[in-house]
Protein backbone atom coordinates (compact mmCIF):
# COMPACT_ATOMS: atom_id res chain seq x y z
CA UNK A 1 0.00 0.00 0.00
CA UNK A 2 2.79 2.69 1.12
CA UNK A 3 4.65 1.81 -2.06
CA UNK A 4 1.40 2.26 -4.32
CA UNK A 5 0.78 5.39 -2.73
CA UNK A 6 4.50 6.56 -3.38
CA UNK A 7 4.24 5.71 -6.89
CA UNK A 8 0.66 7.64 -7.00
CA UNK A 9 2.40 10.49 -5.21
CA UNK A 10 5.23 10.88 -7.84
CA UNK A 11 2.83 10.63 -10.64
CA UNK A 12 0.65 13.48 -8.99
CA UNK A 13 4.04 15.47 -8.98
CA UNK A 14 5.05 15.18 -12.25
CA UNK A 15 1.89 16.13 -13.97
CA UNK A 16 1.56 19.23 -11.91
CA UNK A 17 4.89 20.16 -13.16
CA UNK A 18 3.90 19.37 -16.69
CA UNK A 19 0.98 21.50 -15.91
CA UNK A 20 2.81 23.75 -14.72
CA UNK A 21 5.64 24.51 -17.72
CA UNK A 22 2.63 24.42 -20.01
CA UNK A 23 1.53 27.52 -18.30
CA UNK A 24 1.68 30.30 -20.52
CA UNK A 25 3.55 33.58 -19.17
CA UNK A 26 2.40 37.28 -19.53
CA UNK A 27 5.01 38.17 -21.90
CA UNK A 28 3.80 34.76 -24.15
CA UNK A 29 -0.12 36.07 -23.53
CA UNK A 30 -0.12 39.81 -23.54
CA UNK A 31 1.59 41.40 -26.84
CA UNK A 32 3.10 44.71 -26.34
CA UNK A 33 0.57 46.95 -28.04
CA UNK A 34 2.37 49.70 -29.87
CA UNK A 35 2.02 53.12 -28.26
CA UNK A 36 -0.87 55.36 -30.25
CA UNK A 37 -1.86 52.38 -32.64
CA UNK A 38 -1.73 52.64 -36.09
CA UNK A 39 -4.92 54.07 -37.75
CA UNK A 40 -7.13 53.12 -40.48
CA UNK A 41 -7.51 55.51 -43.62
CA UNK A 42 -11.00 56.12 -44.87
CA UNK A 43 -12.52 54.98 -48.07
CA UNK A 44 -11.86 57.72 -50.64
CA UNK A 45 -14.76 59.93 -51.22
CA UNK A 46 -17.37 59.77 -54.42
CA UNK A 47 -15.10 61.62 -56.38
CA UNK A 48 -11.92 59.17 -55.98
CA UNK A 49 -11.60 55.79 -56.97
CA UNK A 50 -11.01 52.49 -54.97
CA UNK A 51 -7.57 52.43 -53.21
CA UNK A 52 -5.48 50.05 -53.08
CA UNK A 53 -1.94 48.74 -51.34
CA UNK A 54 0.88 49.12 -53.45
CA UNK A 55 3.44 48.79 -50.69
CA UNK A 56 4.45 47.90 -47.00
CA UNK A 57 7.20 47.80 -44.72
CA UNK A 58 6.58 46.57 -41.52
CA UNK A 59 9.02 46.42 -38.21
CA UNK A 60 8.99 47.22 -34.37
CA UNK A 61 9.44 51.02 -34.72
CA UNK A 62 8.19 51.56 -38.00
CA UNK A 63 5.08 50.67 -40.23
CA UNK A 64 4.41 52.25 -43.53
CA UNK A 65 1.63 51.33 -46.23
CA UNK A 66 1.17 53.11 -49.02
CA UNK A 67 -1.51 53.19 -51.03
CA UNK A 68 -2.52 54.16 -54.78
CA UNK A 69 -5.81 56.20 -55.33
CA UNK A 70 -7.09 59.02 -57.63
CA UNK A 71 -8.75 61.89 -56.75
CA UNK A 72 -10.22 64.65 -59.39
CA UNK A 73 -8.34 62.95 -62.02
CA UNK A 74 -5.41 62.72 -60.34
CA UNK A 75 -2.90 59.66 -59.22
CA UNK A 76 -2.73 59.98 -55.70
CA UNK A 77 -0.16 57.91 -53.40
CA UNK A 78 -0.98 58.01 -49.83
CA UNK A 79 1.50 56.71 -47.56
CA UNK A 80 -0.27 55.80 -43.74
CA UNK A 81 2.57 56.14 -41.11
CA UNK A 82 3.09 55.08 -37.90
CA UNK A 83 6.12 55.82 -35.97
CA UNK A 84 7.48 54.75 -32.77
CA UNK A 85 9.90 57.42 -31.59
CA UNK A 86 9.34 60.25 -33.70
CA UNK A 87 12.27 62.44 -31.66
CA UNK A 88 14.83 59.90 -33.52
CA UNK A 89 13.19 58.46 -36.37
CA UNK A 90 12.37 61.75 -37.92
CA UNK A 91 15.34 63.11 -39.64
CA UNK A 92 16.42 65.74 -42.43
CA UNK A 93 19.28 65.43 -45.10
CA UNK A 94 20.23 68.06 -47.56
CA UNK A 95 22.58 69.52 -49.99
CA UNK A 96 25.11 71.94 -48.68
CA UNK A 97 24.03 75.03 -47.78
CA UNK A 98 24.46 77.67 -50.71
CA UNK A 99 26.90 75.40 -53.27
CA UNK A 100 24.75 73.22 -54.88
CA UNK A 101 21.41 71.18 -54.98
CA UNK A 102 21.55 67.02 -54.86
CA UNK A 103 18.90 64.33 -55.82
CA UNK A 104 17.18 62.66 -52.86
CA UNK A 105 19.07 59.39 -54.01
CA UNK A 106 22.35 61.25 -53.81
CA UNK A 107 21.89 62.71 -50.21
CA UNK A 108 23.24 60.97 -46.98
CA UNK A 109 20.35 59.78 -44.97
CA UNK A 110 21.77 57.03 -43.27
CA UNK A 111 19.61 53.88 -42.33
CA UNK A 112 16.61 56.08 -44.27
CA UNK A 113 13.56 53.75 -44.80
CA UNK A 114 11.35 55.64 -46.51
CA UNK A 115 11.56 59.53 -47.40
CA UNK A 116 9.55 62.41 -49.30
CA UNK A 117 10.83 65.68 -50.66
CA UNK A 118 11.17 68.45 -48.55
CA UNK A 119 11.40 72.22 -48.72
CA UNK A 120 11.67 74.80 -51.72
CA UNK A 121 14.29 76.30 -53.03
CA UNK A 122 16.50 79.13 -54.55
CA UNK A 123 18.25 78.55 -57.36
CA UNK A 124 18.73 80.22 -60.72
CA UNK A 125 16.18 78.30 -62.96
CA UNK A 126 14.02 78.58 -60.02
CA UNK A 127 14.84 81.96 -57.54
CA UNK A 128 11.34 82.16 -56.08
CA UNK A 129 11.95 86.06 -56.32
CA UNK A 130 10.76 87.49 -52.76
CA UNK A 131 11.74 90.71 -51.29
CA UNK A 132 11.24 88.24 -47.96
CA UNK A 133 15.52 87.03 -48.78
CA UNK A 134 16.84 89.74 -50.04
CA UNK A 135 19.23 89.66 -52.11
CA UNK A 136 18.36 86.72 -54.70
CA UNK A 137 21.66 85.56 -55.55
CA UNK A 138 23.07 85.10 -52.50
CA UNK A 139 20.57 82.90 -51.72
CA UNK A 140 21.02 80.39 -54.52
CA UNK A 141 21.08 76.90 -53.66
CA UNK A 142 19.74 77.51 -50.23
CA UNK A 143 16.09 76.38 -48.29
CA UNK A 144 13.18 78.43 -48.36
CA UNK A 145 11.83 79.31 -44.93
CA UNK A 146 12.51 82.88 -42.83
CA UNK A 147 14.26 80.30 -40.15
CA UNK A 148 16.14 77.06 -41.12
CA UNK A 149 17.70 74.85 -39.32
CA UNK A 150 19.62 71.51 -39.72
CA UNK A 151 20.47 68.83 -36.97
CA UNK A 152 20.29 72.06 -34.67
CA UNK A 153 22.86 74.48 -36.60
CA UNK A 154 21.16 77.67 -37.87
CA UNK A 155 21.38 78.37 -41.30
CA UNK A 156 19.03 81.46 -41.67
CA UNK A 157 17.25 83.27 -38.95
CA UNK A 158 15.70 86.44 -40.84
CA UNK A 159 13.42 87.08 -37.45
CA UNK A 160 10.15 87.58 -39.47
CA UNK A 161 7.15 84.96 -39.04
CA UNK A 162 8.29 81.11 -39.67
CA UNK A 163 5.11 79.26 -41.34
CA UNK A 164 6.59 75.82 -42.32
CA UNK A 165 7.36 72.24 -40.28
CA UNK A 166 9.24 71.34 -37.29
CA UNK A 167 10.81 67.61 -36.06
CA UNK A 168 10.66 67.44 -32.31
CA UNK A 169 10.50 64.67 -29.57
CA UNK A 170 6.60 65.25 -30.48
CA UNK A 171 6.71 64.56 -33.80
CA UNK A 172 6.17 66.74 -36.84
CA UNK A 173 5.26 69.98 -35.30
CA UNK A 174 3.24 72.84 -37.83
CA UNK A 175 3.90 76.63 -37.61
CA UNK A 176 2.40 80.14 -39.06
CA UNK A 177 4.14 83.05 -38.88
CA UNK A 178 5.95 82.08 -35.68
CA UNK A 179 8.70 83.72 -34.12
CA UNK A 180 11.68 81.30 -34.50
CA UNK A 181 12.25 81.33 -30.72
CA UNK A 182 9.22 78.94 -30.55
CA UNK A 183 10.10 76.75 -33.11
CA UNK A 184 10.78 73.52 -31.49
CA UNK A 185 13.18 70.68 -32.25
CA UNK A 186 16.66 70.47 -34.84
CA UNK A 187 15.17 70.34 -37.92
CA UNK A 188 13.44 72.46 -40.01
CA UNK A 189 11.46 72.08 -43.56
CA UNK A 190 9.50 74.96 -45.07
CA UNK A 191 7.51 76.21 -48.94
CA UNK A 192 5.52 79.49 -48.75
CA UNK A 193 3.51 81.28 -47.13
CA UNK A 194 0.13 79.46 -47.27
CA UNK A 195 0.98 76.15 -46.83
CA UNK A 196 -0.59 75.42 -43.90
CA UNK A 197 -3.72 74.10 -46.17
CA UNK A 198 -5.43 72.37 -43.32
CA UNK A 199 -6.01 73.19 -39.75
CA UNK A 200 -7.84 71.93 -36.61
CA UNK A 201 -9.56 69.48 -39.36
CA UNK A 202 -10.49 72.22 -41.76
CA UNK A 203 -9.70 73.18 -45.00
CA UNK A 204 -7.60 76.80 -44.99
CA UNK A 205 -7.49 77.08 -48.64
CA UNK A 206 -10.00 79.21 -50.91
CA UNK A 207 -11.12 77.75 -54.11
CA UNK A 208 -9.48 79.77 -57.76
CA UNK A 209 -11.77 82.54 -58.43
CA UNK A 210 -9.50 84.56 -60.55
CA UNK A 211 -6.43 84.63 -62.97
CA UNK A 212 -3.69 84.06 -60.87
CA UNK A 213 -0.33 86.60 -61.22
CA UNK A 214 1.64 86.65 -58.03
CA UNK A 215 3.68 83.52 -57.21
CA UNK A 216 1.95 82.08 -54.65
CA UNK A 217 -0.84 82.52 -55.71
CA UNK A 218 -0.26 80.47 -59.15
CA UNK A 219 1.28 77.74 -56.69
CA UNK A 220 -1.92 77.71 -55.25
CA UNK A 221 -4.11 77.76 -57.78
CA UNK A 222 -2.61 75.43 -60.21
CA UNK A 223 -3.54 72.00 -60.76
CA UNK A 224 -0.02 70.53 -60.11
CA UNK A 225 1.98 67.89 -58.59
CA UNK A 226 2.23 67.65 -54.74
CA UNK A 227 3.97 66.98 -51.55
CA UNK A 228 2.10 66.75 -48.10
CA UNK A 229 2.52 65.92 -44.83
CA UNK A 230 -0.66 65.12 -42.97
CA UNK A 231 -0.41 64.62 -38.90
CA UNK A 232 -2.78 62.54 -36.67
CA UNK A 233 -1.01 62.58 -33.73
CA UNK A 234 2.65 62.37 -32.55
CA UNK A 235 2.74 58.71 -33.75
CA UNK A 236 0.58 58.60 -36.60
CA UNK A 237 0.73 60.58 -40.87
CA UNK A 238 -0.05 59.97 -43.63
CA UNK A 239 2.09 61.77 -46.62
CA UNK A 240 0.09 62.37 -49.41
CA UNK A 241 2.12 62.64 -53.12
CA UNK A 242 0.06 63.98 -55.63
CA UNK A 243 0.62 63.08 -59.56
CA UNK A 244 -0.21 63.82 -62.61
CA UNK A 245 -1.68 61.20 -65.09
CA UNK A 246 -3.20 61.50 -68.54
CA UNK A 247 -5.26 64.85 -68.75
CA UNK A 248 -5.06 65.73 -65.37
CA UNK A 249 -2.03 67.77 -64.39
CA UNK A 250 -2.71 67.61 -60.60
CA UNK A 251 -4.52 68.85 -57.80
CA UNK A 252 -4.96 72.72 -56.78
CA UNK A 253 -4.75 72.95 -52.84
CA UNK A 254 -7.72 73.83 -52.16
CA UNK A 255 -8.58 70.08 -53.69
CA UNK A 256 -5.43 68.56 -52.14
CA UNK A 257 -6.28 70.19 -48.93
CA UNK A 258 -10.43 68.78 -49.57
CA UNK A 259 -8.67 65.27 -50.00
CA UNK A 260 -6.86 65.25 -46.73
CA UNK A 261 -9.36 65.92 -44.79
CA UNK A 262 -12.09 63.73 -46.48
CA UNK A 263 -9.40 60.63 -46.68
CA UNK A 264 -7.63 61.37 -43.43
CA UNK A 265 -9.53 60.47 -39.99
CA UNK A 266 -8.93 62.68 -36.82
CA UNK A 267 -6.54 64.71 -39.01
CA UNK A 268 -4.62 67.68 -36.89
CA UNK A 269 -3.01 69.49 -39.57
CA UNK A 270 -1.28 69.36 -43.49
CA UNK A 271 1.26 71.07 -44.80
CA UNK A 272 2.17 71.59 -48.32
CA UNK A 273 5.95 71.45 -48.65
CA UNK A 274 7.62 71.38 -52.66
CA UNK A 275 5.45 70.25 -54.87
CA UNK A 276 5.97 70.04 -59.22
CA UNK A 277 9.21 68.47 -60.76
CA UNK A 278 10.27 67.79 -56.88
CA UNK A 279 7.77 65.92 -56.22
CA UNK A 280 9.29 62.56 -55.19
CA UNK A 281 8.58 59.67 -52.70
CA UNK A 282 10.92 57.08 -51.89
CA UNK A 283 10.15 53.15 -49.89
CA UNK A 284 13.61 51.12 -49.62
CA UNK A 285 15.66 52.69 -52.48
CA UNK A 286 12.34 51.96 -54.50
CA UNK A 287 11.12 55.04 -56.32
CA UNK A 288 7.28 55.00 -56.06
CA UNK A 289 6.73 58.45 -56.97
CA UNK A 290 7.98 61.21 -59.16
CA UNK A 291 11.37 61.26 -60.56
CA UNK A 292 14.11 62.60 -57.95
CA UNK A 293 15.58 65.77 -59.27
CA UNK A 294 18.29 68.20 -57.65
CA UNK A 295 16.39 69.47 -54.83
CA UNK A 296 17.24 71.26 -51.15
CA UNK A 297 16.08 68.74 -48.34
CA UNK A 298 14.29 65.54 -47.58
CA UNK A 299 12.16 64.48 -44.99
CA UNK A 300 13.29 60.75 -44.08
CA UNK A 301 12.34 57.92 -41.88
CA UNK A 302 14.50 55.56 -40.01
CA UNK A 303 13.62 52.14 -37.56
Amino acid sequence: MKKFFICTLILLLTALAACHCALPTAEQDTPVAPAHAPISLRTPGPTAEPEGLLRAYESETLQVYIYETTYNGARIFAAQVWIRDPGRQIRKASALWGEALLAATQMSAEGAVFLVNGSGYMSPDYPNNDETYGDIEENHYTSLGSFVITDGEIFRDLGSGFTGISASAGGLLAYENADSAEVAGDNTWAFLRNCLIVKDGTVRVPEPQEPAYDHEKRVQDASRPRTVVCRIDANNYVFIIVMAQEECTGLTLHETAAFCVSYVPDIDWAFNLDGGGSTCMILQGSILAGTPRPIFDILYLTD
